[in-house]
């Protein structure tokens, strides 16, 4: 039998093709239930026609839309888990990065805590303004992030339509920006820089005044 035609008009092989392969072939089951009865079905149909009496040596292979739904599904639960562990290492990462930055201005600004003790400085003043300056650091970081995210929504709102004008495939395709887990975010960045300024501070505000001072 020639499939010439229907290859020319489906698959868009030339006029002058003589190509008879079929690479792939839609099947409707009556219903839901029915689909696993059509899909042995047609396995024995084309194990028959084909010539196939072992299993693992088939040359084809019959996809349902539920074993696909099923990988995408799972696709989806690996991004869901994924994305967790790379924020937390995000957060871990960023934490150090405050806590590093708050040591060195710690130990470069000895002889200033020393000299403000002296003059009648608690040690809770110098450890609330450590926390503060930590706390302002990582909530500077958090809002550049939270641009960043918003930043790259609305691009992505702005370019997916276009890079598929006519299939249509993304032109729904638009990010959804709530306020909450901006809030979140933002909340998150500011414990980050809390927790990681803590020992920092604590350090600053158990200097005593005559070692502070005599730091060089």
């Amino acid at each position: 039998m020639s499939y010439s035609a229907p290859t020319r008009y489906v698959f868009g092989y030339g006029h002058g093709s003589t190509s008879n392969e079929l690479h792939q072939i839609t099947a409707e089951a009556t219903s839901q239930a029915a689909v696993p009865a059509a899909t042995a079905e047609i396995t024995q149909i084309l194990d028959t026609r084909r010539h196939v009496t072992n299993p693992q040596r088939r040359d084809y292979q019959i996809q349902t839309l539920g074993s696909r739904l099923t990988s995408f599904n799972q696709i989806v639960t690996i991004l869901v888990i994924f994305t967790p562990v790379v924020a937390g290492l995000s957060l871990i990462v960023g934490g150090i990065g405050v806590l590093n930055i708050m040591l060195v201005s710690v130990t470069e600004r000895t002889r200033e805590i020393g000299i403000r003790k002296a003059i009648g400085a608690t040690s809770r003043a110098i450890l609330e303004q450590f926390l503060l300056e930590s706390t302002v650091l990582a909530g500077f970081g958090g809002l550049l992030g939270v641009g960043a995210g918003i930043g790259l929504a609305v691009l992505i709102r702005i370019v997916a339509p276009a890079l598929a004008p006519s299939s249509g495939v993304l032109a729904g395709f638009s990010p959804v920006l709530s306020a909450l887990p901006v809030l979140v975010a933002f909340i998150i960045s500011l414990a980050i820089g809390l927790i990681a300024g803590g020992y920092p501070a604590y350090r600053a505000a158990r200097l005593r005044p005559i070692e502070a001072l005599r730091y060089q």
